[in-house]
């Protein structure tokens, strides 16, 4: 599914007539926005690891996540 953000982007950018601005716009939006997932998931990664070395029992918290029952 499309970004809403970007689908308004390209909209008005068509309205203006300037389509190449609009998808300027949005390949550089969605280029900052894989660049900040993938260090938000790198600095989950990171920090996962180093508490689950500080406090034993969070990996097996993690372990079991998937299989607790959801409300």
């Amino acid at each position: 599914m499309p970004c809403p953000a970007a689908i308004t982007v390209l909209l008005l950018c068509l309205q203006l007539k300037e389509i190449t601005l609009g998808a300027a716009l949005v390949f550089c939006f969605s280029i900052g926005l894989a660049i900040t997932l993938v260090k938000v998931g790198a600095a989950a990664t990171i920090s996962m690891r180093h508490a689950s070395s500080r406090f034993t029992w969070l990996s097996t918290l993690a372990r079991r996540a998937p299989y607790s029952p959801a409300d």
